[in-house]
């Protein structure tokens, strides 16, 4: 390691250890990187340090969450709420605000906006997407609720955050830096599915070929404390996702043993597949032929005869903690598949 490298190592580790973050520079040293991610650190500052950095670099940028009702909320009082007080003195903020943008002494600040809404219209940015001006977006807790009636039933937030970028930025990749923030590793993990990742600890993850750089943050001790003493942490402790950074995964349904014989193909969609091997152990498609025989679609009208009767027998055999899986990514994605499935037959 050179030393350089060993040096930046140091920084970030006293960065994880410290009960307030105080800057994103151990993440901007990546400076390949499109993509930072920041996951957890509840009580920690995360929205304070992407908020003092793009304060700090007077570029207008385009702050994104899930709902118009959450984004109604930073804009109310002429985004009193949006910006915390001490960024506001910090750098002697003026804001004002007209529609969905944020104006500082009549100057272009930010705008402010809802997936929901760029779902249905074309996303009009703060600056020209086919300029040189550097950009910067941020999308804001980007987890979604799971339980009866929340918002994972009715969109599909990487595919309209995806498309929202496609607006925003069209073929723009130089000087183009992408926030994601969200509070659990758990709920995070439809966007972390896209980028082929979870992360199994605390820490920063390098991800140089998709241009992104994960960082999960442990939660403050103070919040930890706070939250053991409180209401929902005496009936739930920690076993709700919404209250802790765990990942909800099974590491013991992990198989790195010999693989024999595929056995049949679990068919969610026309774009995904997984093999199961002896009957047991999962793994992602890849071309792989097991017969017309032992094809079990999740759905009607995907190209081969649907048995309700099958999709029981493999929601079952999930359910009983009958399947292993080749790696953590896979156990993820096909419990996230299985999840869709559920809800929207």
């Amino acid at each position: 390691m050179s030393g350089r490298s060993e040096r930046r190592a140091a920084a970030l580790e006293r960065m994880e250890d410290e009960e307030h973050l105080n800057s994103l520079r151990g993440m901007l040293s990546y400076s390949w990187a499109m993509f930072y991610i920041l996951v957890g650190g509840r009580g920690r500052g995360k929205t304070f340090v992407v908020q003092d950095y793009l304060a700090g670099s007077k570029i207008p940028f385009t702050w994104l969450r899930i709902s118009p009702e959450s984004t109604q909320k930073l804009l109310a009082d002429d985004a009193r709420d949006f910006i915390d007080p001490i960024i506001t003195r910090r750098y002697k903020l003026e804001l004002s605000v007209t529609g969905n943008y944020v104006t500082n002494h009549g100057k272009p600040f930010a705008r402010v906006d809802a997936l929901q809404k760029m779902a249905k219209t074309k996303g009009v940015a703060l600056f020209d997407a086919d300029s040189s001006e550097p950009v910067r977006i941020v999308l804001d807790e980007f987890n979604l609720e799971t339980g009866k009636g929340g918002e994972k039933r009715t969109q599909d937030v990487v595919y309209t955050f995806v498309n929202s970028l496609e607006t925003l930025l069209r073929n723009r990749t130089r000087d183009v830096k992408i926030f994601l923030m969200a509070n659990t590793l758990e709920e995070a993990s439809d966007i972390l599915m896209a980028f082929n990742f979870l992360p199994e600890g605390y820490g920063i993850y390098k991800l140089k070929s998709r241009r992104a750089v994960i960082w999960n943050i442990k939660n403050s001790r103070e919040y930890e404390r706070l939250h053991a003493q409180s209401a929902s942490g005496l009936l739930g402790g920690s076993k709700y996702s919404t209250f802790t950074n765990a990942l909800n995964l099974d590491f013991k349904r992990i198989w790195k043993g010999k693989l024999n014989k595929p056995t049949h193909r679990i068919i969610f969609s026309k774009e995904v597949s997984f093999l199961v091997w002896d009957n047991r152990i999962i793994t992602e498609w890849h071309g792989e032929s097991v017969g017309a025989a032992n094809l079990y679609p999740m759905r009607p009208h995907l190209g081969t005869a649907f048995d309700k009767k099958m999709r029981e027998v493999v929601t079952t055999c999930f359910d009983q903690n009958q399947y292993m899986y080749r790696s953590l990514m896979v156990q993820k994605k096909f419990s996230h598949e299985l999840e869709r499935v559920r809800t929207t037959r």
